[in-house]
């Protein structure tokens, strides 16, 4: 009886831990399957593409596999106490996601109708994902993220338009002028899936690093239809080759395309700022907010700025916009810290620069602004501790006198006296 029953809980503990994996709580693998179908419709008269048909069917396919994925990705990020947009979630999940198996099977509906199936089984990989959530600034999704998001939402759009025009067709086809209206119709919405799909594949190749052969498809693909997405991702790819002109001329075209495209604005402003024009980055930048881009980098970026003019409280507002999209930047914790210290909230300055230092930072700074923010608190021992700390990891002037006002506030005059004799052998 107990060893039945000792198999009995075996399995149910087995079972728990089968389904918890399932769920997408259990990291411990280095993969995640994946399974989605798709499916695409040819028939009823209409002069369709059969390859591009079997195209539209994996798309299908592929665009649900990146919604799947985008949710663990989420509960990924959840359980690890991330902050995570969906935009993040979807490019995250399409660029780990790797397509093992293709199933693709025609089907016979009827003389007039063909159904194209497409199953596949992909994986995410546990170790890629890590990589570009870890990311403390999350660079390459911050630059990649919301154009990704535009053409997954430009596949569906096209599907839906593709079907519209084909229910149209079908109920319009006595008519052979509307006929061939309704066919240059689907023609040109073939032509826009082939381009969309290509733009999608080329940042696929600019995350994997192929910068020429991203390059070479992304132009391909404007030459067939030309799209401000487009722009966008041969900006991003002209910026990672150190070709900032191009990459500007390229965002600017998006923005002749669409005035309220704000990730090109965005972009834009970062390489403006990386040639030292920041007027002309903060410009960009507060256009890119106005339009509505929820971009973590953005927000710090915009802030910094504003914290080098002294604008305490509007940087203070940017920096906490950032931190709700990203709470894992020592650095962003650390300016936050600063802000609260000029704006003379003592306490929640001392909080952001112990989360900052807590996740590993070794700025001698935020050990020397806590310091100043605890020996302005009373709590000369532990401001002593800090500038002991600043001082290891650069010995100044500035830091052996703060730390012998500290002593000398809490009656210790001989090490006071040490510390600013020390300060006076130092040139700075």
């Amino acid at each position: 009886m107990d060893r039945i029953r000792i198999m009995v809980v075996s399995g149910i503990l087995i079972g728990m831990l089968f389904s918890m994996v399932l769920a997408g709580t259990v990291y411990a693998a280095t993969t995640q399957i994946i399974i989605a179908t798709g499916t695409y419709v040819v028939g009823d008269g209409a002069d369709e593409n059969m390859k591009l048909a079997q195209e539209r069917s994996k798309a299908n396919a592929i665009r649900k596999a990146v919604q799947k994925a985008g949710l663990y990705v989420e509960s990924y990020s959840k359980a690890e106490d991330m902050m995570i947009t969906e935009d993040e979630s979807r490019y995250v999940a399409g660029t780990v996601m790797n397509i093992l198996e293709e199933e693709f099977t025609p089907e016979v509906v009827n003389d007039n109708i063909i159904r194209y199936n497409t199953r596949i089984k992909a994986e995410i990989n546990i170790d890629g994902m890590f990589q570009l959530l870890r990311q403390k600034d999350r660079q390459e999704i911050e630059q990649n993220m919301q154009s990704y998001a535009a053409l997954l939402e430009r596949t569906k759009n096209l599907e839906e338009e593709n079907e519209k025009i084909k229910q149209k067709y079908t109920a319009l086809v006595w008519d052979n002028q509307i006929k061939q209206e309704m066919n240059n119709l689907l023609g040109k919405n073939e032509s826009k899936f082939a381009a969309n799909q290509m733009y999608m594949d080329s940042m696929k190749l600019l995350s994997q690093k192929q910068y020429q052969k991203a390059l070479s498809l992304v132009n391909e693909a404007l030459a067939k239809d030309e799209y401000e997405i487009g722009y966008v991702i041969r900006g991003n790819i002209h910026q990672e080759m150190g070709q900032k002109s191009e990459a500007i001329e390229d965002y600017t075209n998006a923005i002749r395309m669409n005035a309220y495209l704000g990730d090109a604005y965005k972009k834009r402003g970062g390489i403006f700022e990386s040639q030292g024009n920041k007027e002309a980055a903060f410009k960009d930048y507060s256009q890119a907010i106005s339009l509505g881009v929820k971009s973590y980098a953005l927000y710090k970026k915009h802030g910094v700025i504003l914290m080098g003019r002294s604008e305490w409280s509007g940087a203070l507002k940017d920096f906490i916009k950032a931190y709700e999209l990203n709470n894992q930047d020592n650095a962003l914790c650390g300016m936050m810290g600063r802000t609260y210290q000029m704006l003379r909230q003592s306490t929640e300055a001392v909080d952001m620069f112990s989360k900052s230092i807590k996740m590993g930072s070794n700025d001698h700074q935020i050990f020397f602004w806590r310091g100043n923010v605890l020996q302005s608190q009373g709590k000369y021992a532990q401001a002593v501790n800090d500038y002991r700390r600043a001082i290891e990891l650069y010995p100044c002037r500035e830091y052996y006198s703060a730390r012998g006002d500290a002593y000398l506030r809490m009656g210790n005059k001989k090490d006071a006296e040490i510390d600013y004799d020390m300060a006076k052998t130092m040139r700075k």
